[in-house]
């Protein structure tokens, strides 16, 4: 709860702010190796997971699915970028995730969420644009989301 609650109020500044420069939290160099997920696997999100193979692949695909519709639903409510970070807490916490802001698959489920709620390009702009806080990173992983919807 503490980490949604410092991102929504970075997502915040960054909004008033209209800074581009605002310098995430969370490196890339965060995202490859570190668990995102409170369990016995430390390798968990990484590339170079040493065993576990199908069962992890499943568990993160379900994972992205339910980011991926939560998000859909929310876009195609009309809501905007600090909602669709709200709602996506509790949909990490369901699957055991506690580093979600810090998980690639996040992001690019995010992005194939908004594209399936059917937003336009440019409001897919405005919306990656809160919800990248910033993060080239984020954002790149989010078009790539968008761009290519499962």
């Amino acid at each position: 709860m503490r980490q949604l609650t410092c991102l929504l109020v970075a997502l915040s500044l960054v909004a008033l702010s209209g800074c581009s420069s605002f310098k995430s939290s969370s490196s890339p160099s965060r995202w490859s190796g570190q668990s995102s997920k409170a369990s016995s696997s430390p390798s968990r999100w990484s590339s170079q997971s040493s065993g576990g193979g199908a069962a992890e692949a499943t568990d993160e695909t379900a994972y992205m699915r339910d980011v991926r519709e939560t998000v859909a639903a929310v876009a195609e409510g009309g809501g905007g970028g600090f909602e669709v970070m709200r709602q996506v807490g509790p949909v990490a916490a369901s699957h055991g995730i506690t580093d979600w802001e810090g998980n690639p698959a996040t992001y690019r489920a995010v992005g194939a969420g908004l594209a399936q709620g059917g937003l336009s390009v440019d409001s897919f702009e405005r919306v990656s644009h809160d919800i990248a806080a910033g993060s080239e990173v984020r954002a790149k992983l989010l078009l790539e989301g968008y761009s290519s919807p499962q």
